[in-house]
């Protein structure tokens, strides 16, 4: 008994022991989830943790719990601190040699717009050379609230970063961080790493306007100049071609995550009273000084006026990271929504002239004469038309022409009824565009002799080289011959040149479906060889099988559209059109999208609609979306305008990058994606692409000629007009009727619909509508464009009209392009579309075709619109 009582006390013992121990365990573990708790940050779904290290306080983890409860660790943790110093300011160019791929000194010197820019583009700076490093982990770690303060001190500077979630975003942490100067010099501040991202773990990075992909290239020229891919050094881009200010990567995880620079850094692209565009502040690299891949961001530039200090000066930047289960073209749009506030910009705008209106004055420009540089030349026994061209050609003693739009111009006139247009200015352009096309006799029949005449010396010239192209026959006769053909589908002349230029892409198609970049004239051997013809080529050979039947031309079609999706799209690897450029990528990227969508279309087959929205949500990264817009006044020749008026944001590149155009001049205004865009919308359901449509075209008042209403060409040039480029007029008519066609669709989500003939040459891909009936609320009818069709609306109010002449009926489709409920009244003009004008009965519909009621009195109209709305007015005349 004894001996049991004293195994029961020993057994008690222990068991006190074991309780006490299990207590103090689980005291600890409480203790430390604390702790831990304490050294995170948590937003939503994703979290940072940091741990004090003999280094300092490092980020212990970054994870994500996604969307099927797994969390997920976002690679390999970091948070280490970057700042560069440099005694001296350092230069903005170098004078490094880079070769291509074939050994060839990159630029050639007959590229004589690019050699300054590339030489910039080759700066420390950029190439990520200049100045000291200082990489450190902070010393110091506090909580004050729900804000993660680190601290640290260099012999150099000290430093402070503040973290806190970001309450309107889940997965989103604000950083603040300030450097303070112990000594004179200058100082550029790097956003901290929070993770790095393998090679292989690598599903894409962006920074949106240089370079994108998921490869790293050693080939520079690829990716500096030509955005192919990412470079395998930590180059650092200037904001003034980059479209969002951010820098994004994708894991192979599904985990997303983007560095955006709060926008007080953004540079001022026109500060006051002059262009100052150039004037770069920030920097974005997919890289960090040491070479590992993380979204980085730089402020101010090493060499910028803004990072030189004195010892005791402080540097603040602020900055936004977003880690998340999304993609990264979901970082992309986020960026532009939520921090650069792209969708707030259209209840900004203003306007004095509707876009209808803006068709028509464009129209009586592009007719007179004087105003469009119209020239009537005879060239081997055939009168021809076109306009001047005034800007840079091989051999052009000023004596260059050329025609745009071609399809605008047939469009125009079945819309119009003009006659001027219809039988003097058509027949002589169908002339041009014959005698520009090789014809049988020709060791390269059906290609064309080249994009401009030289009418002093009768001979016909590509605008940069003497060599032929197979984008240019696709273009030029192709693009141009079958919008013809789809309005003058007898004209079997031209359908004879068509056919030369389907079968010799047929003869240049590569075994594997691809074109060469270009042929020496003779045939003797390709030029550019360093490059792959990442264009729309292939498109030529849709329009082929459209116009002339032959299944063949469909077959070598999807042949081409296969391999550049294979080799181009899927990598996010583009080529452009423009020759004086050597063919960076540009807007040619957006015919690549709607060529996939006709393909699509064509064939039913889901890849290509895919390839076509992929190729799309690229594009936008063409599209400024930076600075915010505002009321802030500002000068531009001599008149006070509103900054919102001039912005950059909205607009696209002709191309972007380091070498492109957009460098010195910034953005064009011809917005020829605008259309497309909203089809795309209508598509996906995205409506971030009808945002940057509309942002792109409504209230560009700013840029057009106060005389003829043309717009500038690029934004640098603000309302100077077409100047050398007269032709322009055209697209602009062209992209302009497409994006009020589209939004009409889009608007009645597909119930008013018209058939689209093919896209633009060079430009973008707006189409050619009016060769054929379409469909209003199940009824046939064509459209219309007549002029002084409404009075007495505001400006915002768009049109377009259809007629069904059989039923005596005319439908007019009004826009409200605004971001406000308007009340509107208006009359109809209805004399020129029908001979007795005596209206029988007016229905006011709304976008799902129902009946509304509709106010009359005196002949006028009074109809109330939402915004962003579409009401048709139906016209029913007496017989």
């Amino acid at each position: 008994m004894k001996s049991n009582l004293t195994n029961l006390k020993y057994l008690m013992s222990r068991l006190n022991f074991y309780t006490i121990k299990l207590l103090a365990g689980l005291c600890f573990s409480v203790l430390f989830l604390s702790c831990k708790t304490d050294n995170q940050l948590q937003s939503g779904e994703t979290s940072i943790s940091w741990k004090a290290s003999d280094e300092g306080w490092k980020i212990a983890d970054v994870s994500v719990r996604k969307q099927d409860g797994k969390k997920v660790s976002a690679g390999t943790p970091s948070g280490m601190y970057t700042f560069l110093y440099s005694t001296e300011k350092p230069s903005d160019q170098s004078d490094t040699i880079i070769y291509n791929n074939k050994g060839v000194k990159f630029p050639e010197e007959e590229f004589i717009y690019l050699q300054s820019t590339w030489k910039q583009a080759l700066g420390p700076v950029r190439m990520n050379t200049a100045g000291e490093v200082f990489s450190f982990f902070p010393e110091k770690m506090s909580f004050e609230g729900k804000k993660a303060i680190f601290t640290h001190t260099t012999g150099m500077a000290d430093i402070e970063a503040v973290w806190q979630i970001d309450v309107k975003t889940e997965g989103a942490f604000d950083l603040r961080i300030k450097l303070t100067a112990k000594q004179a010099g200058y100082f550029s501040m790097a956003s901290p790493d929070l993770f790095y991202t393998d090679q292989d773990e690598l599903e894409w990075a962006i920074v949106p306007g240089y370079y994108h992909g998921r490869e790293v290239h050693s080939d520079l020229v690829r990716s500096l100049a030509y955005g192919q891919g990412l470079p395998s050094i930590p180059y650092v881009c200037r904001e003034h071609t980059v479209s969002t200010l951010t820098s994004i990567m994708s894991h192979t995880s599904g985990i997303s995550y983007s560095v955006v620079a709060h926008p007080d850094y953004g540079r001022d692209p026109w500060k006051t009273d002059k262009p100052t565009h150039l004037d770069a502040q920030l920097g974005f690299s997919h890289k960090n000084r040491s070479g590992q891949l993380t979204p980085t961001v730089y402020y101010p530039l090493l060499n910028h006026d803004l990072a030189q200090l004195k010892a005791g000066d402080t540097l603040i930047f602020e900055c936004r990271y977003y880690i998340a289960e999304k993609s990264w073209y979901d970082l992309l749009r986020h960026a532009a929504m939520r921090d650069y506030k792209i969708e707030d910009f259209l209840s900004l705008k203003e306007t004095e002239l509707s876009i209808s209106q803006r068709i028509l004055d464009l129209l009586d420009y592009s007719l007179d004469d004087e105003t469009s540089l119209w020239n009537e030349m005879r060239s081997q026994g055939k009168n021809m038309g076109a306009q001047s061209y005034l800007g840079g050609v091989v051999g052009s003693d000023k004596d260059a022409t050329k025609n745009s739009d071609i399809g605008a111009m047939w469009m125009l006139a079945k819309f119009t009824g003009n006659t001027d247009l219809k039988n003097r200015r058509l027949p002589l352009i169908r002339n041009f565009k014959m005698m520009q096309i090789e014809d049988e006799s020709s060791i390269i029949s059906g290609a064309i002799k080249g994009q401009y005449y030289l009418r002093k010396t009768d001979r016909w010239v590509e605008e940069w080289g003497n060599h032929t192209e197979p984008i240019a026959l696709t273009y030029y006769n192709m693009l141009d011959l079958g919008n013809i053909l789809l309005f003058e589908p007898d004209d079997h002349e031209l359908r004879s040149y068509l056919a030369l230029g389907a079968e010799r892409l047929l003869n240049w198609q590569n075994d594997d479906g691809s074109w060469a970049m270009g042929y020496h004239k003779d045939l003797s051997g390709e030029v550019y060889e360093d490059l792959q013809d990442f264009r729309p080529t292939f498109y030529g050979l849709i329009v082929a099988y459209k116009i002339l039947k032959d299944e063949k031309y469909l077959y070598a079609a999807i042949k081409g559209a296969d391999w550049l999706i294979d080799k181009g799209i899927q990598s996010g690897f583009f080529t452009g059109v423009c020759g004086d450029v050597r063919f960076v990528n540009d807007f040619a990227t957006a015919q690549i999208s709607q060529s996939m969508l006709d393909l699509w279309e064509l064939t039913g087959d889901n890849k290509y609609k895919d390839a076509a929205i992929f190729t799309a949500k690229i594009y936008t990264a063409s599209i400024y979306t930076h600075p915010i817009p505002s009321r802030k006044m500002k000068l531009v020749n001599e008149k006070e305008v509103p900054d919102w008026a001039i912005a950059q944001a909205g607009l696209g590149f002709e191309h972007g990058g380091n070498i492109g155009s957009a460098v010195g001049h910034g953005p064009i205004l011809l917005a020829s994606h605008a259309g497309m865009f909203m089809r795309m919308a209508a598509l996906t359901g995205d409506d971030y692409f009808a945002i940057l449509a509309r942002s792109a075209i409504w209230g560009r008042d700013a840029f057009l000629h106060p005389d003829n209403k043309v717009a500038s060409y690029y934004w640098r040039r603000m309302n100077a007009g077409a100047g050398p480029f007269p032709h322009h007029a055209w697209w602009q008519i062209g992209l302009l009727t497409d994006y009020l066609v589209s939004e009409i669709s889009y608007r009645s989500k597909g119930a008013i619909d018209f058939p689209a003939g093919f896209y633009t040459p060079k430009v973008g891909p707006h189409k050619t509508y009016g060769f054929e009936s379409g469909k209003v609320y199940g009824k046939t009818a064509s459209l219309v464009l007549p002029e002084n069709l409404i009075k007495g609306a505001s400006p915002y109010l768009d049109y377009m009209a259809a007629v069904a002449p059989d039923e005596n009926k005319m439908y007019v489709f009004l826009l409200n392009n605004s971001a406000v409920n308007r009340m509107e009244t208006f009359s109809i003009e209805t004399e020129s579309m029908f001979k007795n004008g005596a209206i029988e009965k007016i229905r006011c519909l709304n976008e799902r075709g129902e009946e509304e009621v509709l106010s009359i009195k005196d002949g006028l109209l009074t109809v109330e619109f939402p915004a962003f709305s579409l009401k048709t007015i139906e016209v029913s005349m007496q017989p």
